[in-house]
């Protein structure tokens, strides 16, 4: 695993199909900001792509929280192969090649009473500033 980074703004698993005959074949799952996946993809400039890419702004144009998937087939000696320190498994060799699967947009909500808080701190003149780590146009929405 390849746990999410703030400086990747994506998670990467490697999984064995444990019901797969060949020992060697392993499947490559990541999900993550667009701006990373895109980086990823075999093809980002491909018709799934494209068509994923635009519900990711649809969903962003909503208000929601957006993250897109990708996968990938690869094969590895796994009885030869050193998981900790193997060149074959680094980030920038599983990361790459990958493969649009979609994109979800999940709503998520504000706290109780944001509103009502951010209300009053307007009206007492206090300027509120809005920090998150979504994409622009989702943080957009969200602040209206």
């Amino acid at each position: 695993m390849f746990q999410f980074t703030s400086e990747r703004k994506a998670m990467t698993i490697v999984v064995r199909d444990v019901r797969e005959t060949n020992p060697n074949k392993f499947l490559v799952f990541s999900k993550g900001a667009d701006s990373s996946i895109s980086k990823m993809l075999a093809d980002p400039e491909g018709e799934d792509a494209k068509t994923v890419f635009e519900d990711v702004l649809s969903y962003a144009g909503k208000g929601l929280r957006t993250l897109v998937f990708a996968m990938k087939e690869i094969e590895l000696n796994a009885e030869e192969i050193n998981w900790k320190n193997s060149p074959e498994v680094s980030v920038e060799n599983i990361e790459c090649g990958l493969t649009v699967l979609g994109a979800t947009g999940v709503e998520d909500s504000l706290q109780e009473d944001v509103k009502m808080c951010v209300d009053d701190f307007r009206q007492a003149g206090i300027a509120v500033w809005m920090l998150t780590g979504d994409m622009g146009l989702t943080a957009k929405q969200i602040g209206i």
